[in-house]
């Protein structure tokens, strides 16, 4: 009995195995295609037995993370000033606004108030308008100086 189950698993685990792969049909393969393809240049390659001076000790590389790290910091906390510079100078009455005067008779803000000077030209100095003048080329294009002022032709006359 013990050589029939001997004879069943010999049957069943080799002889079957082994029957099926002769059974398998061969299957047909193509050949496979080769394209030429240009060659390259030939690249020359520095030899350089010095190695030591092309790497660095972990603790170097760490010194050198934490300098990198200190000075991100640094250019961060940059920004921050920058940053808040900026919107002092450019929110309606942050204490960095100025004037300036983008033409001869405007007056213009860096918070983008602008303001025409009417009657007079524009200090370029303060970036304000003038309010008053000491001459002629103080005053705008249509107005006239007399006594310290710019004026029409008709107020003049008055």
């Amino acid at each position: 009995m013990a050589r029939k189950r001997w004879l069943a698993f010999l049957a069943l685990f080799v002889v079957t195995p082994a029957l099926a792969q002769v059974m398998v049909p061969v299957q047909k393969i193509e050949p496979v295609r080769t394209v030429p393809v240009a060659r390259a240049p030939d690249l020359a390659v520095e030899s350089n037995s010095d190695l030591a001076t092309k790497t660095m000790t972990l603790e170097e590389a760490r010194a050198r993370i934490s300098k990198l790290v200190k000075e991100k910091r640094a250019a961060n906390q940059k920004l921050t000033e920058a940053l808040a510079r900026i919107d002092e100078m450019t929110k309606p009455g942050g204490s960095l606004v100025r004037a300036y005067c983008s033409d001869k008779y405007t007056s213009r803000n860096t918070a983008g108030a602008e303001q025409k000077c009417e009657r007079y030209t524009c200090n370029q100095v303060s970036g304000l308008c003038n309010q008053s003048a000491t001459s002629g080329s103080m005053c705008a294009p249509g107005f006239h100086w007399e006594a310290d002022r710019c004026v029409t032709l008709e107020e003049a006359r008055h």
